[in-house]
């Protein structure tokens, strides 16, 4: 990640592929938004698509923040609490 990062910034490496968003990462990112509004468990005023972005948003944080914080910074633990905060907020609390 510290690599890719440092290559997107110095432009020293075309990271064009690594970032986009057709990308099987980013599909799986964009198909649970869709499934969770299409069957009520996700309350939310934004498209699935924007959803998904916001969700990208936030892996990429984390991502970063374990590059600069590694070894201190356990990556799927954190993930896994961030993602539980995020999910809960715009979980449907009204489901069925």
């Amino acid at each position: 990640m510290k690599v890719l990062y440092k290559a997107h910034l110095t432009k020293a490496v075309d990271t064009t592929s690594a970032l986009s968003y057709s990308r099987e990462l980013y599909k799986l990112f964009s198909e649970v938004p869709e499934k969770g509004i299409e069957q009520g468990e996700l309350r939310c005023g934004l498209s699935a698509d924007s959803l998904s972005k916001h969700l990208i948003l936030a892996i990429r944080g984390i991502a970063f923040e374990w590059c600069i914080r590694h070894p201190d910074l356990n990556l799927k633990d954190q993930v896994v609490e961030h993602f539980r905060i995020l999910l809960y907020g715009i979980q449907n609390v009204h489901m069925h």
